[in-house]
């Protein structure tokens, strides 16, 4: 007999979007910030880790980060 095509095929793809989309967010963040201080230090001959100072950095931008990718995960 046929299974629950909800569950056969709808639940994995939840599933394996919710655990992968935060961490390509994740790459993506380490990509564009590394990206973004080479492209100042090499390009404009300035200081670019302001880009990755963690004084420039709180915890509601991480958690802001972390639902939008979790969120465009079930989108």
């Amino acid at each position: 007999s046929a299974g629950d095509p909800l569950l056969d095929l709808v639940a994995p793809r939840i599933i394996a979007a919710l655990l992968v989309l935060p961490a390509l967010c994740v790459l993506g963040a380490v990509a564009a910030s590394t990206s973004a201080v080479l492209t100042t230090f090499f390009v404009f001959d300035a200081d670019g880790f302001a880009f990755v100072d963690p004084r420039f950095i709180s915890w509601g931008d991480v958690a802001c980060a972390g639902l939008k990718a979790i969120l465009c995960g079930l989108y």
